[in-house]
């Protein structure tokens, strides 16, 4: 632990810092595991098959790497507590629909939230309790047409570690 005008910091051996406590009392972290994705940025509705995951392929932020924008999963880095958010849109204002939150764990996968809609917009939250190298995504139940924008971002998901 190295100490500078008032200021502590607790390190790995290798250096690394884990956390700052400043002079006001305030915990800083250097990285804490967030991820904010989009789909990519055609302007145009594309069409999500039934049971796929969402293909947020388009990562804004991707704090500590975490977030695959090939695989569209979020592999939790350690054990503990992770927020998934998400909003979705759909072309038809009468669709209904729901997407699910998944949760593999060394291949088996559990759906441990589903949000459902009678109109076309969906937004929805979870936490969720992980174990180091979970995967976290998003899973479509049917087949519609989401609107792929980066100017206007109907559709996105948020993965943080909380604690």
């Amino acid at each position: 632990m190295a100490s500078e005008l008032g200021v502590q910091t607790i390190q790995h051996t290798n250096g690394t810092d884990a956390m700052t406590i400043d002079s006001s009392g305030r915990v800083l972290f250097p990285q804490i595991p967030y991820a904010f994705a989009t789909f990519p940025d055609t302007g145009s509705y594309v069409s999500k098959s039934q049971d796929s995951i969402l293909d947020f392929s388009n990562a804004v932020v991707n704090d500590g790497n975490h977030y695959n924008t090939s695989t569209y999963k979020f592999t939790c880095p350690v054990a503990g507590l992770y927020s998934v958010e998400y909003s979705t849109f759909t072309q038809t204002s009468s669709d209904a629909y729901s997407v699910f939150v998944v949760r593999n764990t060394g291949g088996t996968e559990t759906k441990v939230a589903r949000i459902f809609t009678q109109r076309r917009s969906l937004a929805g939250a979870m936490t969720v309790k992980c174990s180091a190298n979970d995967d976290l995504y998003l899973v479509t139940n049917s087949t519609y047409n989401f609107y792929q924008s980066v100017t206007n971002p109907y559709n996105w998901v948020m993965y943080r570690f909380i604690g």
